[in-house]
């Protein structure tokens, strides 16, 4: 288990690379350059949603390399499709109304929403959730060493906010929330 496992330049598989990406990219290595100077162990990983687009535009060999360039090459690419392999276990983790409104959605459209797959993404990168489904799936690229963290640092802009605050609100509704609360981080920009 590393010490810290941190996302950062997530980004669609119907979109190309923008400021947007690249300044996620800048933020994560002043952090991880600075844990590396204290002698942390970090687990770097890249989150491409392909779940819900239609159209592949990224090319992700080039966006690698670019982040590579930048300093930051990801040690871990994992693809968001990966992740419904974990709703049972999520839904099963859940308590109260919540549960309920979130079984009621998945059964209804077929589909997992957004923040409860990052429910599930924080849960695994905090060791929670074991990571080898994900990580033996052909939806990552990396190794399953290391992967799971102490802590967990997401660098998103301001946009997705809204996402990763209902992402909290589904953790809160597990036993988990009390020993994972004080390890989650986000920086958002």
């Amino acid at each position: 288990m590393s010490d810290i496992n941190i996302e950062f330049a997530h980004i669609y598989i119907n979109e190309n690379a923008s400021s947007e990406h690249y300044k996620s990219a800048l933020l994560a290595k002043e952090k991880i350059d600075s844990w590396l100077r204290q002698g942390l162990s970090i687990s770097s990983c890249v989150l491409i949603d392909d779940y819900n687009p239609e159209e592949y535009l990224l090319n992700i060999d080039g966006y690698l390399k670019e982040l590579g360039g930048i300093g930051v090459p990801p040690k871990y690419v994992v693809f968001e499709s990966a992740l419904p392999i974990l709703k049972d276990q999520l839904l099963e983790d859940m308590g109260g109304k919540l549960q309920k409104q979130y079984r009621n959605y998945i059964n209804k459209s077929g589909k997992s929403p957004c923040s409860f797959l990052v429910a599930a993404w924080h849960l695994t990168r905090l060791g929670i959730y074991k990571p080898d489904n994900i990580l033996d799936s052909d939806k990552c690229i990396g190794s399953k060493e290391d992967f799971s963290a102490e802590r967990i640092t997401t660098v998103l802009p301001y946009r997705f906010g809204g996402v990763e605050k209902k992402a909290l609100d589904i953790i809160r509704t597990t036993s988990y929330y009390e020993t994972v609360s004080e390890r989650l981080e986000h920086v958002f920009f």
